[in-house]
């Protein structure tokens, strides 16, 4: 079975997946066009059984047919021709904003809790959250018998999704540019640099990060325009994008 992480994996044993030798050195940074697919993948069924007003229509925008086209899009990363089924649900007991809860099936459920997020927080913003946890779902559904974690998956998704990610969220929202999608992408994905959960099995990423940043013009430069932080943080309190939702 193909799966990316097999790829990841290898590189961090020291292999290399296409002939560059990165295995022997540093891994490098591809620049997150992710791999060639001939897969179909597709979504069959999105459940919205969210209350909230705003997430009721976050989620009832992903069932359009672009949309599910976008999805498939992105989890086509995978050679696999996955028929999916999305299932959202209100969890105020969960202590993250969303997460993703998904077993050995086509069936994920993505758990929502309204109250995680800043209240200003922009449609676009409670979206690229909504994207990351299916495409977690989807690489943890592919990753059974494994070793991994949650620095594994994102290091997958900053290989290989930014790319579509970007294209699927400037579709939805059509006066995002390409470069604020693919800054938004790179949300939730900084403890490749950071260890918050004193995770024993952290490894520091931060080469493939630069990498990453400067494949997309971006940086950690407080005083650039092109602050990774400071672009995320302008959705996320509502002072960039659409008007804010509650």
């Amino acid at each position: 079975m193909y799966m990316l992480i097999r790829e990841v994996v290898w590189v961090m044993a020291g292999g290399s997946t296409d002939g560059s030798g990165l295995g022997s050195t540093t891994p490098a940074y591809s620049g997150g066009a992710g791999s060639t697919s001939t897969s179909t993948s597709s979504i069959n069924d999105i459940i919205n059984n969210l209350k909230n007003p705003c997430f009721y229509n976050i989620a009832q925008n992903l069932t359009t047919s672009n949309m599910k086209n976008a999805i498939a899009d992105i989890i086509n990363q995978f050679k696999i021709s996955d028929q999916l089924n999305i299932t959202f649900i209100e969890d105020s007991t969960i202590s993250v904003p969303a997460k993703n809860v998904s077993g050995n099936t086509n069936d994920f459920t993505i758990l929502i809790n309204p109250s995680k997020f800043n209240s200003n927080a922009s449609m676009e913003y409670k979206t690229i959250t909504v994207l990351h946890e299916i495409i977690h779902a989807e690489i943890d559904l592919h990753s059974i018998g494994i070793q991994t974690n949650q620095q594994m998956d994102h290091l997958q998704i900053l290989c290989g999704y930014i790319d579509k990610m970007s294209v699927a969220m400037t579709a939805l929202f059509p006066n995002m540019t390409l470069n604020e999608a693919e800054s938004l992408c790179f949300d939730g994905l900084n403890d490749l640099i950071v260890n918050n959960n004193n995770d024993p099995l952290w490894t520091d990423w931060s080469t493939i990060w630069n990498q990453a940043l400067g494949h997309y013009g971006l940086n950690q430069d407080p005083s650039s325009l092109n602050n990774i932080g400071i672009a995320i943080q302008k959705y996320e309190l509502g002072q960039q994008g659409s008007t804010p939702c509650n």
